[in-house]
């Protein structure tokens, strides 16, 4: 059976790029019949590229622009020009980008613009405002800390990488958050906030000639610069390796991750359809495996990241801890079953129709559309639209995702962390030593 394309062309596939003098990139996904816009500014910069002595810098910076700006001088200013309107604005930061996204009535859509483009050209940045968010981003880093399904996460990323950037928590560390200063966090931001680092894209109902005029006057004057790069991925010690956090808690959280294919290779395709086979929905295998057959766990599921230089598939799950080794146990042989035998045509086919309907349902949100538009633009070149995506994802073979499998699914290639009950890793060792 051939993998249908989306059956009609869609609206949110037809943008436009529009690149200012300074640099900055504007991309326009007009659609009149919605109500709403959303104004997604992402700017090229994450926990990756910080010193070990300013790690948690980029968040810091993501909490800080809120606190006023020349403009608009406190959060609540900032609020009420949002939310007097009756918008919302939200931001993240993650390993290779910070986003400020914006969602308004489309005749709104300036408001958002003028806020967000003083947020990141003139925040106050004030002394005072940084020795108090230093207690809310450590209270935010403990919440963490208290939450094993995130702790593991964190945890394993710093089994698999070490002390690389990449295996550092996003939020930083406790000593490096509280040696924070101003000037140190003024200077990250001179850095890396530059038009030519940073893409702006809109999706909903907006006259895109009028909001070109709006973001040239609001941000048209903005200083162009170039920007530090990132340390490249370390390589990987061979496996498995296994750590485990002790903590007298109810469950054992699991978080096994292998390395995967990067997000400008174009076989990652493979990779995903391999994830969602093994962890995506109510018919992934482990769900039906690990809940569904042997009843161990309430929570099974698989996730993938994907960076510039390299990929990360992991695999989680919480159980009593009891029956950890076997939810272990089950795990691997599923990995096995993938690397041994190819998937069927049905799975296959299933699995794609699985992924390209969430590719659908995403079209109907406007703030789904513009992230994922910035969010590629601000770390690469290349521009996937959805259709573009459903048509590599249809050309992907069981072949394509047994020769994946045998590449990344393997013991050495293997880091488990647990966070529970445990004194030791050897038991978890032991169940490796068992599939070698």
């Amino acid at each position: 059976m051939e993998f249908p394309t989306l059956a009609r062309p869609n609206l949110a596939d037809q943008y436009t790029m529009t690149r200012l003098p300074n640099g900055l990139r504007v991309f326009a996904v007009p659609l009149p019949d919605r109500y709403s816009v959303t104004a997604a500014f992402y700017v090229g910069v994450g926990a990756r590229y910080e010193p070990a002595e300013i790690s948690g810098a980029s968040h810091f910076i993501e909490h800080m622009v809120f606190k006023g700006t020349q403009r608009y001088p406190t959060p609540e200013a900032i609020g009420r020009a949002i939310e007097g309107v009756g918008g919302s604005l939200d931001a993240f930061t993650s390993d290779d980008r910070t986003g400020y996204v914006a969602r308004v009535p489309a005749a709104r859509l300036a408001v958002a613009i003028d806020v967000i483009a003083d947020m990141l050209r003139r925040p106050r940045l004030r002394a005072t405002d940084v020795t108090r968010e230093k207690r809310v981003i450590l209270e935010e880093l403990a919440m963490i800390q208290d939450e094993p399904e995130s702790w593991v996460a964190v945890l394993g990323d710093e089994l698999m990488f070490g002390q690389h950037p990449l295996g550092r928590d996003i939020l930083g560390a406790e000593p490096t958050l509280k040696a924070m200063t101003r000037a140190k966090l003024a200077e990250h931001m001179a850095h890396f906030y530059r038009p030519g680092n940073t893409v702006i894209a809109l999706a909903g109902a907006f006259e895109p000639a009028h909001a070109l005029d709006t973001i040239e006057a609001a941000l048209g004057d903005w200083a162009p610069g170039t920007t530090p790069s990132f340390a490249p991925a370390p390589p990987l010690r061979p496996g498995p390796h296994v750590r485990v956090e002790t903590r007298p808690i109810e469950q054992a959280h699991l978080r096994l991750s292998v390395p995967g294919f990067s997000l400008l290779d174009p076989r990652r395709h493979a990779l995903q359809l391999l994830g969602a086979i093994l962890g995506a929905g109510m018919t992934s295998r482990l769900f039906l495996e690990l809940r569904e057959r042997q009843g161990l766990a309430y929570n099974v599921y698989s996730d993938e990241t994907y960076l510039h230089d390299i990929g990360l598939l992991s695999v989680y799950t919480a159980v009593d801890p009891r029956r950890a080794p076997d939810a272990l146990r089950a795990i691997l042989r599923e990995l096995q079953r993938l690397r041994n035998k190819p998937v069927s045509d049905d799975e296959l086919q299933k699995t794609k129709e699985y992924l390209n309907g969430g590719l659908l349902l995403r079209l109907e949100d406007t703030a789904e559309i513009a992230m994922s538009l910035a969010g590629q633009a601000v770390v690469r070149d290349e521009i996937l639209t959805a259709s573009d995506m459903a048509a590599r994802l249809a050309r992907v073979t069981a072949k394509d995702i047994q020769v994946t499998a045998q590449q990344f699914l393997t013991p050495e290639m293997m880091h488990l962390a647990v966070v529970g009950p445990f004194a030791s890793p050897g038991r978890f060792e032991d169940i490796f030593k068992e599939t070698v």
